[in-house]
């Protein structure tokens, strides 16, 4: 599966306010191209929590951010 390549995501980070080291949540992990400019925008020390509930989407998009360690918690569940 191909990593999502978000369109509006500039437009979404301004909108969040993001600063360095807050904590933030992703409650569509999907195939990670959110979760992966929203850890960019909080290094180096803040945490995001991803929920997917496709735990195939999940294991994937898990494999793909491998680098980014401890810093992203992603869990089996859905954003209900």
């Amino acid at each position: 599966m191909p990593g999502h390549i978000p369109v509006l995501f500039p437009d979404v980070l301004q909108q969040l306010n993001l600063q360095p080291n807050d904590d933030a949540i992703d409650a569509t992990l999907g195939g990670g191209g959110h979760a992966k400019g929203l850890l960019e925008a909080i290094a180096p020390n803040g945490r995001l929590l991803a929920l997917e509930a496709d735990p195939r989407t999940l294991t994937q998009t898990r494999s793909d951010l491998n680098t980014i360690g401890s810093r992203l918690v992603a869990v089996n569940a859905n954003f209900r």
